[in-house]
């Protein structure tokens, strides 16, 4: 799975630091979280994980700001007469890949 967005602020001022992570069932995705640093602008963020899911659970993108100055999160932007920049993108694959390596549990299990 992989979630992007665009960050920034809408004045263009904000700088600081944006987390985003996913949780699935309430629990936080060990090892999924990134951090990317604002300075007066707009950048992309990307969370990818490979995980196990299955019919009926609860997938979250999550995200927190260690703010400097200003104000920070994700924007939707239009630049010119072009269309709008959604200010989150969300994508999931299947694999059909179904071996279990000896790192399955590090990454998933308590």
């Amino acid at each position: 799975m992989m979630g992007a967005g665009q960050i920034g602020s809408y004045d263009g001022k904000g700088i600081g630091d944006v987390h985003l992570w996913m949780r699935l069932n309430g629990k936080d995705i060990k090892d999924s979280n990134t951090v990317q640093t604002v300075d007066d602008d707009t950048t992309v963020l990307v969370c990818q994980v490979v995980t196990k899911i299955e019919a009926g659970d609860k997938l979250e993108l999550i995200f927190s700001t260690d703010v400097a100055k200003g104000k920070l999160g994700f924007v939707t932007s239009q630049p010119g007469s072009k269309e709008k920049v959604p200010s989150m993108v969300f994508s999931a694959f299947k694999s059909s890949y179904t071996k279990t390596s000896k790192h399955y549990n590090k990454y998933n299990e308590d």
